[in-house]
């Protein structure tokens, strides 16, 4: 009793069936090759055996895959390129002094300590090693900082017994200086054996023997002390000039053989005339003036032998004068 178009649903609705199960059966197809071809955009699909969706889902690309260079492979070190906080040190000056037996080497070495392109420090240093074995003293270090000049450790003397080193604080002020030793800070004596370094309770112009300190006294006259390191005890000796003390340069020089000095002036620290020389026998007491207030500045740069000092005027390639000690004749050295 069903009706033709009820017969003919029948007939359609079984078809339809057949035609929905075909495309459930393809559709998962479809679906993974989607997913292949967005998880590896440039695989292409081929015949392999291998399918190449699994390959790509089991294995995702890394962006760690290829090894890269590490930063500090690339960059510079703090030592080479300085940074604010960390100053570089410069070598301003080196000197070195043998030990008359050759037995010994002292080597002075002075930095300047720039941080930003400004001096900030100076560093100094002085060392003194053995040559043929393995003893080195580190005799004075320090770093100094920078607006007040610097004092450097300069050698004063070898001893005659090969025992001791001494040597004192040479200053280098800031602006224009005096004579060279007129800003020497302290005098000290370093035992090569030991490496103990001991301050003279004295401070001067050490004898060329080692065994005598001169020291000017200003009070209550000009004069010179001579302190005998031996016996300790002090003999003095008055100038026969009346300087007052100011700001004139006064500075004390050793004749070779310890037996006499040379006192030299200047009007002013930076040498600008006013010059003169003064000549004292120790064995004899007698005092010359070779030169007396001379226009043009010079000083002292060697006492080669007992009659002869030699004086230069205060530039590098200033001329030099050879003075006789017992006449006051000077004369041009070429």
């Amino acid at each position: 009793m069903f009706s033709l178009k009820c017969v003919r649903l029948l007939l359609v609705i079984p078809f339809l069936v057949i035609i929905a199960a075909g495309c459930q059966v393809t559709e998962p197809a479809a679906t993974n090759l989607e997913t292949a071809v967005s998880a590896t955009p440039t695989i292409m699909p081929t015949n392999s055996p291998t399918p190449l969706v699994a390959t790509a889902t089991e294995i995702p690309p890394t962006l760690t895959a290829t090894p890269l260079p590490t930063p500090t492979a690339v960059q510079p070190t703090p030592t080479l390129v300085p940074t604010e906080t960390e100053p570089a040190a410069k070598i301003f000056q080196e000197r070195e002094s043998f030990s008359p037996d050759g037995q010994w080497r002292a080597y002075t070495l002075l930095t300047f300590v720039e941080e930003d392109g400004q001096v900030v420090g100076y560093q100094t240093e002085l060392t003194v090693s053995e040559l043929a074995g393995d003893i080195s003293w580190v005799a004075y270090s320090t770093l100094q900082g920078a607006g007040m000049g610097f004092d450097v450790p300069t050698v004063v003397l070898w001893s005659e017994d090969g025992r001791s080193l001494f040597f004192t604080l040479r200053a280098t002020p800031d602006g224009c200086g005096g004579f060279v030793g007129q800003f020497d800070s302290g005098l000290y004596r370093l035992d090569l054996a030991s490496g103990a370094v001991e301050r003279l309770e004295v401070s001067g112009a050490l004898s060329p023997d080692g065994m005598t300190v001169a020291q000017l006294v200003w009070e209550p006259a000009l004069a010179v002390a001579l302190y005998d390191l031996a016996s300790q005890t002090t003999t003095t000796i008055a100038w026969d000039v009346a300087w007052e003390r100011g700001n004139g340069a006064v500075n004390l020089v050793w004749s070779p053989d310890s037996q006499a000095i040379a006192l030299e002036y200047a009007a002013t620290f930076c040498l600008e005339g006013g010059y003169s020389l003064i000549y004292l026998d120790l064995t004899t007491g007698e005092q010359k003036t070779l030169i007396w207030q001379e226009p043009q500045p010079m000083f002292i740069v060697a006492w080669p032998d007992a009659g002869e000092i030699h004086l230069q005027e205060p530039t590098s390639q200033g001329q030099k004068w050879s003075v006789n000690v017992n006449t006051g004749e000077r004369t041009k050295i070429e």
